[in-house]
């Protein structure tokens, strides 16, 4: 019974080792094509407080965007705070990056 036991876990164990890589690997697959702060708004992230932007841009230039990355999920966005700009930021979805980059990509038609 212990060795079953230990068998079922063993596995169970491995199972959810292989979810964390695969998301892994998503999301290095879909945030590798696109590069500086300006060209990923409003496709990886958009920040809480718009108005901020309306006036100078630049600020997107300050936001460490590897720490959205690491704390994006597979299907929910995510509000993070930026300790450096002190700006809210709504990290999108994997599953929504998907989407607004098919949407934007042409399509192929006969």
């Amino acid at each position: 019974m212990t060795k079953l036991t230990t068998l079922i876990l063993l596995g169970a164990s491995y199972f959810c080792y292989g979810q964390t890589n695969q998301l892994e690997l998503t999301k290095k697959n879909q945030l590798s094509s696109i590069g500086t702060n300006l060209e990923r708004y409003n496709i990886e992230y958009r920040l809480v407080d718009e108005s901020i932007i309306t006036s100078d841009s630049s600020v997107l230039n300050t936001l460490n965007l590897n720490i959205l990355d690491y704390n994006r999920t597979k299907s929910e966005d995510v509000v993070v705070f930026d300790r450096n700009s002190g700006l809210n930021i709504i990290v999108y979805s994997l599953e929504r990056i998907v989407r607004i980059k098919s949407e934007d990509s042409p399509s192929i038609t006969k």
